[in-house]
């Protein structure tokens, strides 16, 4: 089509040109032709009129009302007046409207030379810019129709880029980041299989056994078993409950969502209720009000062990090997396509950050990270890492029931440093954080911290390992130091005093944030000349003595449920051979 355009554009354009020039020459000799023949008209008409004129003149002068010398008069001056209006008033008006044909013929000329030019500039975009297939709109659109709400946003090409993080400091992305960016573009597809509110009931497989069932979660309630609970039964058509007490963590995130909090199972359980359990299927974890015969569906994420729950028919059982039961409920509202609300979107999003320990837990699968990065598309949460710290703070306020790995590990970021020189080496530093009411409680368990702390930074591999316990009630923080390089780092960068002659424990009056507080002077020192010390011709500054050993697990000793410690298996084996 450019080829066509590029010959005919310049060939029309000249055809234009000479049939302007040709038709004015024509319309010249028109005009003269048409002068001539509305002049021989006029003349003839006036002498018409003034013989006519000149005939009644005379016969009123033989009557005598007017001198015949003022009718010649008159009559001279009719003829006169009247050939030379003739003379004048003819040419003016033909010329008058051979001007304006000449100008309407200039003005269509005018036009079809716009015309044509747009019609070759379109044909250049064509050529230059390709224009979106059709067969992609319509895709698009139907696709558009299917998504859930909040969703349409993202089927821009910057919604299919993956999401860029803004980092105040330089550091490494933590596994929020991570899971969300490198799972966007799958978690995205997932969207649409999520369908609008008020859409048509999807004829996928729903599990009549569980339609109006009491869901509930085990005693020690969590987040995820509240969260579970909620999900499941907006998912089923049923009733949340709850088996005791919540926690802060629980009590947070159920304002931050807007969330009622559900009845107790005793108010609720009657003679015949169905049951679904949720979170858990052990006898020992099992509220007491629920008989077992009433039990209808398990839906769980923990081991089989011995003492599950046993039932004189066949249940309705999903149990995943996944690390959060509130992932598996998310994943069953794509599965059976059913409308999602945000606020319930958001308690099972806050559920998986709990259980995953913001996705550090080892017990973390892929799924549980897409997931994340769908609720996190779908919800509109705008900072990942804001939503995990203050459910992290809510839950901190009880401290007794976590384990050291889940205090280091749980707010923690990793940072990069250099001092500006060329040549200079690459200082990696992480920085733990715990938000508390209670600092004294968490300082009493230095003994606990410290190992902990050194065998992360061992496994991190980086230079330094810093643990900042905040008091945001007194608005101060005490430092954690768990070796020699942590104490000089501090002593360049903060110069506070040692707690009671602590030199594990340094008091930072005033600051609370480590956004504001504690990286920029670690920044300014690295900067001014800090290197990481040598000791005994080492870079460490500890032993590997009071260092932590073993893997983290879930351990069910203590707490029914579970919870995130070291286990040191080699300890055990030789403990064993030594008893043998």
């Amino acid at each position: 089509l450019s080829d066509s355009a590029a010959t005919f554009f310049p060939n029309f354009c000249t055809f234009l040109i000479s049939h302007s020039l040709t038709s004015k020459y024509c319309s010249q000799n028109a005009r003269r032709r048409r002068e001539r023949k509305t002049r021989t008209r006029d003349v003839s008409a006036c002498v018409v009129l003034c013989d006519r004129r000149r005939a009644l003149l005379e016969f009123e002068a033989q009557r005598g009302r007017q001198s015949f010398f003022r009718t010649r008069l008159e009559y001279n001056f009719i003829s006169t007046f009247t050939i030379a209006k003739t003379e004048t008033a003819s040419p003016s008006r033909g010329g008058g409207g051979g001007r304006k044909r000449q100008q309407k013929r200039f003005l269509v000329a005018l036009s079809l030379f716009v015309l044509v030019f747009a019609i070759a500039v379109s044909f250049f975009l064509v050529e230059t810019v390709p224009l979106v297939p059709v067969a992609k709109e319509k895709e698009d659109k139907v696709r558009e129709k299917k998504m859930g709400v909040g969703a349409e946003k993202l089927l821009s090409e910057e919604g299919l880029k993956k999401r860029s993080f803004h980092a105040y400091s330089e550091r490494d992305e933590t596994p929020l980041e991570e899971a969300v960016e490198t799972e966007w573009s799958a978690a995205h597809e997932l969207l649409f299989r999520l369908p609008k509110k008020g859409d048509a009931s999807s004829d996928s497989f729903i599990p009549e056994e569980l339609k109006g069932a009491l869901f509930c979660g085990h005693v020690v309630t969590d987040l995820d078993s509240i969260a579970g609970a909620i999900g499941a039964a907006v998912l089923h058509g049923g009733v949340a409950a709850r088996a005791s007490e919540i926690n802060s963590e629980t009590e947070f995130a159920l304002e931050y969502w807007n969330c009622s909090l559900p009845e107790k199972i005793e108010d609720l359980i009657e003679e015949e209720s169905k049951v679904c359990l949720v979170d858990f299927q052990q006898q020992s974890q099992l509220n007491p009000a629920i008989p077992m015969k009433n039990i209808v569906g398990i839906i769980d994420h923990h081991a089989l062990q011995s003492n599950t729950i046993v039932t004189e028919k066949p249940i309705f059982v999903d149990i995943r090997p996944w690390g959060c039961m509130s992932a598996i409920i998310a994943h069953s509202f794509l599965m059976y396509k059913r409308y999602l609300p945000r606020k319930i979107g958001g308690m099972l999003l806050s559920a998986i950050l709990s259980d995953t320990l913001n996705l550090k837990s080892p017990t973390t699968t892929e799924w549980d990270r897409r997931i994340v990065a769908m609720l996190v598309q779908y919800i509109g949460v705008k900072d990942i890492n804001e939503l995990a710290a203050k459910q992290f703070r809510a839950k901190s306020h009880s401290l007794s029931v976590m384990s050291a790995y889940q205090l280091v590990s749980g707010d923690m970021k990793q940072f990069k440093f250099h001092s500006g020189e060329a040549g200079d080496e690459e200082i990696k530093i992480a920085y733990s954080v715990i938000e508390t009411t209670d600092a004294e409680a968490a300082t009493s368990r230095l003994i606990e911290l410290l190992p902990e702390m050194r065998k992360v930074k061992e496994e991190l591999k980086v230079h330094a390992m810093l643990l900042a316990i905040v008091d945001i009630v007194n608005l101060t923080s005490a430092l954690v130091l768990c070796g020699r390089t942590e104490q000089s780092l501090a002593k360049a960068a903060y110069d506070g005093a040692l707690v009671d002659g602590n030199t594990h424990l340094m008091e930072l009056k005033g600051l609370v944030s480590r956004k504001q507080d504690f990286i920029p002077p670690l920044t300014k020192a690295v900067k001014g000349g800090w290197i990481v010390p040598k000791f005994d011709g080492m870079a460490r500054s500890e032993s590997k003595i009071d260092v932590a050993e073993g893997e983290v697990e879930v351990v069910y000793s203590e707490n029914p449920q579970g919870e995130l410690r070291r286990v040191a298996h080699k300890e055990e084996e030789e403990e064993d051979n030594n008893e043998a």
